[in-house]
């Protein structure tokens, strides 16, 4: 099945295609049903993908294929929730370190908290909390265009488990680490 025009594709072996089975949710291995049907994991997926930078998003889809695709179904699920659950630019205004991270980017030890997403869903413009290679005393609150940050040739990558947190904890955490 093509994504889009990237050419990334989910093809899950020995599994029917999604035009001969049904959207709705599939066993797993140990007979329980699976919460996230392909049709809702890929739909997910799509919505993310202009958060994720071009080698995330290929390791994800080849992931989405191997024999953990029941964890990458239900994560492309929760964080696409995420995203359509943050506020948008201005709504956290004023609430300093009360504010809540709900994405988290990585790049070695560069690390970008999203607390507001674009008025518009896009991602030309977030709101969040900046701090590059470990420097948490020049560490700041600014506009963090996503495109930017996923399109950089490396591309900062997408925190998978990280959880909607407070900037005030995610703050101490980071002073409890880098000192």
């Amino acid at each position: 099945m093509r994504l889009f025009e990237d050419n990334i594709q989910i093809e899950i072996p020995g599994r029917p295609t999604p035009s001969a089975r049904s959207p709705e949710a599939e066993p797993s291995l140990d007979g329980k049903v699976n919460s996230v049907s392909r049709r809702d994991a890929v739909e997910a997926f799509l919505r993310l993908r202009l958060f994720m930078p071009e080698r995330q998003k290929q390791i994800v889809a080849t992931c989405m294929n191997g024999e953990e695709w029941q964890y990458f179904f239900d994560k492309m699920v929760e964080i696409a929730a995420t995203v359509e659950g943050m506020p948008v630019t201005y709504q956290q205004d004023g609430k300093g370190d009360d504010a809540i991270a709900h994405l988290h980017y990585f790049l070695g030890d560069c690390h970008w908290y999203i607390t507001e997403k674009d008025r518009e869903g896009e991602v030309e413009q977030a709101f969040g909390y900046a701090i590059l290679h470990g420097d948490l005393i020049n560490a700041e609150y600014g506009y963090i265009p996503i495109t930017e940050l996923v399109d950089t040739g490396v591309g900062a990558e997408l925190d998978f488990h990280f959880k909607p947190t407070p900037m005030a904890q995610i703050k101490q955490s980071l002073e409890d680490r880098y000192g």
